[in-house]
């Protein structure tokens, strides 16, 4: 049997000296040695010609489980290249979860004509789920479950999950559910396993059971997870009824997406990008944010040229004006910061989002008298003028006041008024920032010329 192996640089060079001379009996003994998500980090790094051709040559048994660990953008573009049947194989060695985030990647026009070449059970099972949004505890969850009646003695409940063991997946917890389905505990494997065989379920079960209805948000669920620890987590319909549970791989899936997401829009993007994305769809994805910090450096020269005649008389002053801004920019970018992620972990609610904004405020401001002072006494060896260094140093104080101040309330803002804060906090701290840093500094400056 092959030693396992790592997808590294060694490994990529190798497979790429092997794809060129198109060895398929040794590209597929190497293809053997890695694991199902080692497989997939490989498919990403190969352009669309060497992944078809490799992907074809992935053991069968793997191959589906490698397909469930791409990124969404090469996992659309090589089920491109498959026919309906071959994906129909693939999705029926899937669970429910995996299967359905596959058949999403499709196009609506493929999606009924492979869903025809599945398996009934497995076909309903991925309606069922394409029927919630996939950003939701239905959209996330997993149809593969063990539920007993509570009614049954742990011998019928043992010979219920023998039965039924193929089609059940992994089996950490046991469901207990009363007559018409409705969710009512749960019980360890291991507590089913060392009860009497005539004890009853019932009698047995942990009420303290946290299930989510399928329509809640999953980063609410992931939420719910990271509060109470919980491995596993039961979704249920209107009625209470149990239909279907979250594991904790999905969960770390979801954090996953809503970091990459959360990131990829700090950075200006307005959706999440794919190391696979061409040049033309990021620069889309990136240039309206751009776009808004341009106009907001417009209206910053515009700001400028309005003093103009102050910056002849002491041309010193412009010296600073960049000190000036990127010190509000810094402060407004780590109080931004802080407080999406606050608001993205849940750390930062609703009833404590002014305490967090006094706090930043106050950080802030202790900052900014610090520095400031430092930039007065710099100024005033450097240049010699006291005037100018006690404007440059208040105006930096104040810049960066206002900029924590600005940076911690417009996630809450946005947060309020139902906007993601990921998305338009950046642009809109870094061009209030620029503005009020430099019409606050050039209007004291000007002020102070006219007094002498």
């Amino acid at each position: 049997m092959d030693e396992p192996r790592l997808y590294d640089r060694e490994f990529h060079d190798d497979l790429v000296a092997l794809l060129d001379t198109r060895d398929e009996k040794l590209i597929r003994a190497l293809l053997a040695q890695l694991h199902p998500a080692d497989l997939a980090d490989m498919l990403e790094h190969l352009d669309d010609e060497e992944r078809s051709y490799a992907f074809g040559l992935i053991a069968p048994e793997l191959r589906s489980q490698a397909l469930a660990e791409l990124e969404d953008g090469t996992r659309e573009r090589l089920l491109s290249q498959l026919p309906p049947d071959e994906i129909a194989d693939l999705v029926e060695e899937l669970d429910s979860d995996d299967a359905t985030d596959v058949v999403q990647d499709l196009p609506t026009e493929r999606v009924e004509r492979v869903l025809q070449e599945v398996a009934l059970p497995e076909a309903r099972d991925v309606r069922r789920l394409l029927a919630y949004p996939e950003d939701t505890a239905g959209g996330i969850m997993a149809t593969e479950f063990v539920a007993v009646p509570e009614e049954e003695t742990v011998d019928e409940a043992i010979e219920r999950l023998r039965r039924g063991a193929e089609s059940q997946g992994d089996i950490p917890y046991v469901f207990v559910v009363d007559a018409d389905g409705r969710l009512s505990g749960w019980l360890s494997l291991r507590d089913l396993l060392l009860s009497g065989p005539q004890r009853r379920v019932a009698d047995l079960a942990d009420r303290d059971v946290r299930s989510v209805p399928a329509t809640m948000d999953q980063e609410q669920v992931a939420e719910l997870v990271r509060k109470y620890d919980l491995a596993l987590v039961p979704v249920v319909d209107e009625a209470g009824r149990l239909i279907g549970q979250i594991t904790l791989d999905d969960i770390l899936d979801v954090y996953e997406q809503e970091t990459s997401e959360d990131f990829s829009r700090l950075s200006g993007a307005l959706q999440e990008e794919s190391p696979a994305d061409s040049v033309l769809t990021v620069s889309r994805n990136r240039l309206p944010w751009l776009l808004l910090g341009l106009m907001g450096g417009i209206l910053s020269a515009y700001v400028m040229s309005l003093h103009t005649t102050s910056m002849h008389r002491a041309v010193e002053i412009a010296f600073f004006v960049p000190v000036i801004m990127a010190m509000g920019g810094n402060v407004g970018i780590q109080s931004s910061a802080t407080v999406v992620r606050g608001l993205a972990t849940g750390e930062i609610r609703e009833p404590g989002s002014a305490t967090r904004l006094i706090k930043e405020i106050l950080v802030g401001a202790l900052n900014a008298i610090l520095l400031a002072f430092a930039l007065w006494l710099i100024v005033t060896v450097w240049l010699g003028k006291g005037k100018l260094a006690a404007v440059v140093g208040c105006s930096l104080a104040l810049s960066m006041v206002f900029a924590a101040a600005v940076g911690s309330a417009v996630p809450l803002l946005l947060k309020r008024i139902g906007i993601d804060p990921a998305l338009a906090t950046g642009p809109f701290v870094t061009t209030a920032n620029d503005l009020l840093g430099l019409i606050l500094y050039l209007t004291a400056a000007t002020t102070l010329l006219s007094w002498t």
